[in-house]
């Protein structure tokens, strides 16, 4: 099952030539009612216009979370308009259009986005790292200063003991 869920599947689709079922006879019209109600002819006609990456809005949305923080919440919710406000932001218009439930990207503009997450991921990993190396620092001097505090303690007392 593990391997199933990491595959893309492709479908074979069987169009009839006519409704009788005969051979030799082709009947243009009725193929074409077959081939729009599958959503062959409107994918023939956004990859023929240049958008050959598509990704559905959930796929997008745990992907590219990150590069507009202040739809939190709307990437699962609903994530259409996350990915227009995140695109919106990201890309020049005209490089991905919106579907009914995929977002396609032409040439390039996948690259485009996965750089401007890296940067924005670097930039988080920095903030974190400076956020920790801070935190561990006032722990070390907090246990010096402690330390610091027992041993004067101790030569205070060592100084003054009657004994």
């Amino acid at each position: 099952m593990a391997v199933l869920g990491t595959t893309r599947p492709h479908y074979v689709r069987c169009i009839k030539p006519n409704d009788a079922k005969e051979r030799f006879c082709f009947e243009p019209k009725r193929a074409i009612q077959q081939l729009r109600a599958c959503g062959v002819l409107e994918t023939v006609r956004i990859s023929a216009a240049g958008f050959p990456t598509r990704w559905t809005y959930e796929e997008f949305g745990r992907r590219y979370r990150v590069l507009y923080p202040e739809g939190k919440a709307m990437w699962r919710d609903k994530p259409r308009q996350f990915a227009e406000k995140a695109c919106y932001k990201c890309l020049e218009e005209g490089k991905f259009a919106l579907g009914k439930t995929k977002i396609f990207f032409r040439t390039g503009q996948v690259a485009l986005l996965e750089r401007v997450r890296l940067e924005t991921l670097s930039a988080s990993a920095v903030i974190i790292q400076s956020h920790w190396r801070g935190y561990a620092a006032r722990k070390k001097y907090q246990t010096m200063m402690r330390s610091l505090l027992t041993i004067q303690v101790l030569t205070f007392l060592d100084r003054h003991s009657r004994f």
